[in-house]
């Protein structure tokens, strides 16, 4: 048998925090480790969990998910970080990818729907 996915979530939006738990927690693929509404303390929770992937909104009050992205991946290089954006805003995600994330993905009003 084929262990679980193993996700954590950190965005400032609470229907997207919502959304995204609904939609893990009802497949048994993943196992939800958790939905945070800033990244201030995403190293500390990333190094007690040690998720398989971590979802991180680009854009939140106080660090933001590239600084975060940067502070995880200098603490564990091998954690993969997806991003989560609004906008296709090249430069973000440019500096995203830069600070260690994998990939990113377009926040869209379709994933709120869940």
């Amino acid at each position: 048998m084929v262990s679980p996915i193993t996700i954590m979530l950190f965005d400032d939006n609470k229907r997207i925090r919502d959304s995204l738990e609904i939609l893990f927690t009802s497949h048994s693929e993943f196992e939800w480790l958790g939905a945070h509404r800033d990244a201030s303390q995403a190293t500390v929770l990333v190094g007690t969990s040690f998720p398989d992937v971590v979802l991180m909104d680009i854009n939140m009050p106080g660090i933001s998910g590239i600084e975060s992205t940067y502070s995880i991946k200098r603490k564990f290089p091998d954690q993969v970080i997806m991003m989560l954006t609004i906008f296709d805003d090249d430069d973000k995600v440019f500096n995203a990818i830069c600070a260690g994330a994998v990939g990113y993905i377009v926040k869209s009003k379709s994933l709120t729907h869940y």
